[in-house]
Formats: structure tokens, C-alpha cells, sequence
């Protein structure tokens, strides 16, 4: 029972800390109250996996959409997230510069080297060779209409949610810049903060 409780105990708190980030992120965005933001993206999950997730095919599903998630949401991402950083706006040495004034351990052109090239070189190879592997062999001997909804479906709106959220404007008036101060020691921050605009 000890057992069984704990378990109980661990996936409440797991889940908890996930839809956090998206509930935190949803608030930025559209100025929404803790409340209002909660129950939007808890209500909207609760009803997805009470929907999907309970029935006769829930354990493939969740198989399916957990799979595609991890090796091409979040692969994917980063992937890309380090490409546009790195060789599209080229801010690496500054990303650089700040984590030396706010960090003990140095950080030098073998860190740019690793985050620039190595990096997305093997996101690159396990994005694409995943893509491959699953257009040619499918995913677990599952249906490929299962498949190709809650993979690639799923992943596919997920991206078109992502690009249309981008051009909502930010409902809270919050501009940050950031400035670097050569004078600061380097234990200190460097990046200074300048939040304008009423928050709700």
C-alpha cells in the first residue's frame, strides 16, 4: 500500500512540475491569472487524457505521442533552437561573455566549438535518422493510422500552435533589456534587468 501510495504521490508532483512550465509560460504570454491560466491548460489536458488515454488503445497512444514528443519535439527543438542562436543571429559569444561574468568556471572557444558545431552535428544525425527510421519501419508494429495521428499529427499541430502563439503579441507591456557592465566583478550578475510596464 506504501508502495502504491508513493507512486500515487510521485506522478501528482511529476505532473504537476510539467504543466507548471506550460502554465507559467501561457501567463507570460497572455497576461492570464495563475486561476484562469491553471484551468485552461489543466482543463485542456485533463480532457485530452481522460478522452484518449483511458481506452482500450490508451496505452499505445500515450506510447506513440510520449515517443514522438521526446525524439522529435524536444530533439527537434534544440536542434533547431542551437542552429538560429548559434549560425543564424550568431550570439554565441555573447551568451559566452555572460556566462563567464556570472560563473566561476570559464568558458572558452572549446565551449563555442561543443555548442556551435558538435552539438547540433549529433541532434542533427538523431533528429533525421529518426525521421528515417520511422518513415521506413513505422513505430512498435503499431497501425499506421495510429501512427501517423498521434505521431506526426500530433507533432504537426503542436508546430503550427507554436509558429501562431509566436505572433500574439505579449499581453503584459514587459520589455527587458539586457546591458553588460565590463566593471562588474565577475562573481557578480552582468546582465541587468529592466522590466517596464504594469504586470497583472
Amino acid at each position: 500500500m506504501l508502495f502504491f501510495g508513493s507512486l500515487v504521490f510521485a506522478g501528482f508532483t511529476s505532473m504537476i512540475s510539467i504543466i507548471q512550465v506550460t502554465v507559467s509560460a501561457f501567463q507570460d504570454k497572455t497576461g492570464l491569472g495563475k486561476v484562469p491560466a491553471v484551468l485552461t491548460i489543466g482543463g485542456a489536458a485533463a480532457i485530452v487524457s481522460i478522452l484518449l488515454f483511458p481506452t482500450t488503445t490508451g496505452l499505445n497512444t500515450l506510447d506513440v505521442v510520449d515517443r514522438f514528443a521526446n525524439q522529435f519535439g524536444i530533439v527537434g527543438v534544440a536542434f533547431v533552437a542551437i542552429v538560429v542562436i548559434a549560425w543564424v543571429l550568431r550570439r554565441l559569444p555573447e551568451l559566452r561573455d555572460h556566462l563567464n561574468s556570472v560563473s566561476s568556471f570559464k568558458v572558452g572557444s572549446v565551449w563555442q566549438i561543443f555548442v556551435g558545431v558538435v552539438t547540433p552535428v549529433v541532434l542533427g544525425y538523431m533528429l533525421f535518422s529518426e525521421i528515417r527510421d520511422r518513415i521506413d519501419e513505422g513505430y512498435g508494429g503499431l497501425p499506421d493510422d495510429l501512427v501517423m495521428t498521434f505521431g506526426w499529427g500530433v507533432q504537426a499541430v503542436v508546430i503550427v500552435l507554436a509558429i501562431a502563439m509566436s505572433f500574439i503579441p505579449w499581453r503584459r507591456g514587459i520589455e527587458t533589456e539586457f546591458e553588460f557592465d565590463e566593471n562588474r566583478p565577475a562573481s557578480a550578475s552582468a546582465l541587468t534587468k529592466t522590466q517596464q510596464g504594469e504586470t497583472s
